[in-house]
């Protein structure tokens, strides 16, 4: 079985800004505090953790009391961005501000920004409990709504003056159908194509490359937005598609038969994660086809007890 990873495979950018910041303060010993995931990459942030990373809630920070006697903390803003509220309340607490925010991301929040405080409803089309999401809201200035279906498309209140944009990891399709449907109830709509190009361009890149491979597998964040739309695009291309974590939680059953299997990941999946997954199908057997009787079937250990009551059924 030959194993090749997507020539094309990075994190992008604002992933690598954000994982530099950490490593560089967690190794001087730095107390740094952060809300939820820098990045949707669970092992990632493991690492992390395990480097001193402190994952705290917003209510921490904003109960945080000052200690003069201890080195002020750091606070990093993950790569999803924080609302302006909970940024402030950080600074108010004397902690140094790391701001790790992408800079696609950064770019809507001071859109958002501009136009709500010159009367804008602003419109922000993505997942209502999504990390970016919640901190755009919090630079719409009270005058803003999340649509994340036709149905709230069909139904969100409008303004003369309203604006459009979208989460950056969202379907384009699905940002186009959001804005025909509001497009079709106001003229005058002002829309904003802030959906990330980086994400634009691997779907295209997962694309072709899935066209190359019997099998593929999209190695991230089962909780990654762009990893999942990367998977969604790879899985059109090419049924013999897993989208995992780590090793652990492969489908051999998809590999059997694959003389070739491709290796490719998210904007937030690390290098080292892509290399140790290559690694490890190139020094792991790929194991025999389960062929147990149905009541056998997806038990712990199901081939040893499938060789048990095969050699039993031989000597009865």
């Amino acid at each position: 079985m030959k194993v090749t990873i997507d020539p094309k495979c990075k994190p992008c950018p604002g992933v690598d800004n954000i994982l530099h910041l950490a490593e560089d303060v967690l190794a001087r010993n730095e107390i740094v505090y952060t809300v939820g995931d820098l990045i949707h990459n669970k092992r990632e942030i493991d690492r992390l953790v395990d480097m001193g990373l402190e994952k705290v809630s917003a209510e921490f920070i904003c109960n945080y009391k000052d200690d003069p006697s201890k080195a002020d903390p750091y606070f990093l803003i993950r790569a999803h961005g924080e609302a302006p509220e909970l940024i402030e309340a950080a600074r108010k607490a004397k902690m140094i501000i790391l701001d790790g925010t992408c800079p696609i991301v950064k770019h809507s929040q001071d859109i958002i920004d501009q136009h709500a405080r010159d009367g804008w409803r602003i419109l922000i089309a993505g997942k209502h409990q999504h990390a970016e999401v919640v901190g755009l809201m919090g630079y719409t200035h009270g005058n803003g709504a999340v649509v994340s279906n036709i149905k709230e498309a069909s139904s969100v209140e409008l303004e003369s003056r309203s604006l459009l944009l979208a989460q950056t990891t969202i379907d384009p399709l699905f940002y186009s159908k959001i804005r025909k449907k509001i497009t079709s109830r106001i003229t005058g709509l002002k829309v904003i194509d802030s959906t990330c190009r980086f994400i634009g361009n691997r779907c295209k890149d997962v694309e072709n490359f899935a066209q190359l491979n019997d099998a593929v597998i999209m190695l991230g964040g089962t909780n990654s937005s762009n990893c999942r739309l990367l998977f969604k695009t790879l899985r059109a291309v090419n049924n013999n598609s897993q989208h995992i974590e780590s090793g652990a939680s492969l489908d051999y059953n998809l590999l059997n038969d694959a003389e070739s299997v491709g290796i490719t990941g998210g904007a937030s999946t690390p290098t080292w994660q892509i290399e140790e997954l290559k690694n490890f199908l190139e020094s792991t057997p790929v194991p025999e086809e389960d062929n147990s009787p149905e009541g056998l079937k997806n038990t712990k250990g199901g081939n040893i007890l499938w060789r048990i009551w095969k050699n039993q059924s031989k000597t009865a």
